[in-house]
């Protein structure tokens, strides 16, 4: 799980797409403060995301079952960014201006505990199993004569 060249590519243009966007969120002339404020926030979200991308390159993880974690979170990950493009053209343009950034930040921070959570829970499922065996007879009762 070291990444390949593609890999490497495509984590490469994540985080500069993320600092440019972070730049233009912070830095851009006469930018309305809403989108400068989604900016920094989905640049942050950007950044974070490539950033484990880079670390899990360098450190690949010894769990067998990796891959499908990191594809739940992924996936999960995608359809939330679906249900917040739908809630931003569908029910943004019926709300009043002072509350639309909840609209976009709203499906993120409802679904990402969710997200968290089962990602959780099958990481407990698919854990190795740790057989406890009883002790035996001689391990119970060591013989203090010995």
């Amino acid at each position: 799980a070291r990444g390949q060249a593609l890999d490497w590519g495509m984590t490469a243009a994540a985080l500069l797409f993320g600092a440019v966007m972070a730049g233009y969120g912070l830095f851009a002339p006469r930018l309305n403060s809403m989108l400068a404020v989604m900016n920094v926030i989905f640049a942050g979200l950007i950044l974070g995301e490539a950033g484990k991308d880079v670390w899990r390159f360098l450190r690949p993880s010894q769990d067998p079952k990796w891959w499908c974690y990191y594809h739940m979170e992924r996936m999960l990950g995608s359809w939330l960014a679906g249900i917040t493009a739908l809630a931003v053209n569908q029910i943004a343009p019926r709300v009043p201006s002072g509350y639309r950034i909840w609209v976009w930040i709203g499906p993120a921070l409802v679904m990402a505990p969710f997200i968290h959570a089962w990602v959780r829970y099958y990481r407990k499922k698919f854990a190795p199993k740790i057989k406890l065996e009883a002790p035996t007879a001689a391990q119970a009762h060591p013989d203090p004569t010995q």
